[in-house]
């Protein structure tokens, strides 16, 4: 496929809802990229290995309504950036079509506490 890999590192905020929009590009052409056709899942773990730590039960959510324009969202609910307990993580985003699955995207989560209370 002819899209760029690369690291991207995420910021987040304990306690804060979380989004990230990717869109993607062929790097030949600079035409968008359908990922229709793909399945995307993405984990946040302790370390970049697959055996360390989950930080986060089921990964980021990842909505691909836009798939066809080469467009997704990562995210994650205020509850779950409230339970993380580490200030750093790493993730990557698998892209899986026709039983072959590559990480396009990977990097680490800084995970970072702000002192405004919003629950109130």
């Amino acid at each position: 496929m002819a899209v760029k890999k690369q690291q991207y590192n995420i910021e987040l905020v304990r306690g804060r809802d979380f989004t990230q929009q990717f869109s993607l590009f062929n790097k030949e052409t600079g035409a968008t990229l359908n990922i229709s056709s793909y399945t995307l899942k993405s984990e946040i773990r302790k370390s970049m290995k697959i055996a360390s730590t989950l930080l986060v039960e089921g990964g980021f959510s990842i909505d691909d309504s836009q798939a066809a324009s080469g467009i997704f969202v990562l995210s994650l609910t205020d509850t779950q950036t409230l339970a993380l307990t580490d200030s750093k993580g790493y993730y990557d985003i698998v892209f899986t079509v026709g039983g072959i699955s590559e990480s396009w995207f990977w990097g680490e989560v800084t995970i970072i506490d702000l002192p405004t209370d919003i629950s109130t």
